[in-house]
């Protein structure tokens, strides 16, 4: 799994999420999140697991990146929704990166924002 400081980096850089200009894309993406029951249940047990392992100082980090994650996504397509996509996935990552639960789910998870830039299921 990424370190936090590595996953830090990608995000500041703009490497790990990346945006296309293609509405339709998006719209697909989004719908393929919002229709994946297997994805909302496997993201909210992840999600579960690292936030009960974190401390305070481990959250306070973790939201302070997925802000600096949301705000490059929100300006460039105009749509919150697809910035929250990416905040909470940022806020999961880091979150397992800071706990060290390394998580199965998560792992697939940033493995499909190093293949795509974005997490669509399913998830390689």
């Amino acid at each position: 799994m990424v370190s936090f400081e590595d996953l830090a980096e990608q995000i500041r850089e703009g490497s790990l999420v990346r945006i296309p200009d293609d509405q339709v894309a998006w719209d697909a993406a989004l719908d393929a999140r919002d229709s994946d029951l297997q994805f909302e249940n496997s993201f909210s047990a992840a999600y579960e697991v690292v936030w009960c392992a974190a401390s305070e100082v481990d959250r306070t980090r973790s939201s302070e990146l997925s802000r600096l994650a949301f705000f490059p996504v929100s300006e460039h397509t105009g749509q919150h929704e697809i910035a929250s996509y990416v905040a909470e996935d940022v806020e999961l990552l880091a979150l397992d990166a800071l706990t060290g639960s390394a998580n199965r789910f998560v792992e697939q998870l940033y493995s499909a924002y190093v293949r795509a830039g974005f997490a669509v299921p399913p998830l390689p």
